[in-house]
């Protein structure tokens, strides 16, 4: 069987709830930051040229059907890396 296997970690977010949880871990963990706030930006707004998808969510379907593989919600694969990061920054 060939093909490409996605891995990356599970879960949904946007760009923006990403950048979101990163601001509040860093803070909850004492690092000041100048940002208040990450406002969304729609696709549509940001132009490029290259086009992007509306869904480029991986499925992760046949890395658990095929390798019996799970990973990390990307929330739980993010605390870790907040931690490391976070001293850096005091």
């Amino acid at each position: 069987m060939g093909g490409v296997v996605n891995i990356a970690a599970s879960g949904e977010t946007s760009w923006q709830g990403f950048a979101t949880a990163i601001v509040e871990g860093l803070k909850s963990r004492g690092v000041a930051l100048a940002v208040q706030s990450i406002l969304p930006l729609r696709t549509e707004d940001y132009p490029t040229k290259a086009k992007r998808p509306h869904n480029s969510r991986f499925d992760l379907t046949r890395l658990q059907d095929v390798f019996g593989l799970t990973t990390l919600s990307w929330r739980e694969a993010l605390e870790p890396e907040l931690d490391l990061l976070a001293p850096e920054m005091r």
